[in-house]
């Protein structure tokens, strides 16, 4: 299915974009970026947390889901 969609679409993966931006961004009127949006803008606003996973384990004593 999506090798249909992209039909006549040329598709470069592992293309490090920031090496040769402006010739890759002159080669279509569109460019879909895929990677790091913070990166993209030059980390305008610093590394953006959403990146930023932080997990609170927490151990409940007793019957607390009830059944399961």
């Amino acid at each position: 299915m999506v090798q249909n969609m992209l039909d006549g679409i040329e598709v470069r993966t592992g293309v490090d974009y920031f090496n040769d931006r402006s010739a890759l961004d002159s080669l279509a009127k569109k460019v879909v970026f895929t990677g790091k949006i913070d990166e993209y803008y030059d980390f305008k606003f610093g590394e953006l947390e959403y990146r930023t996973l932080r997990f609170e384990h927490e151990e409940l004593e007793g019957d607390f889901q009830g059944n399961a």
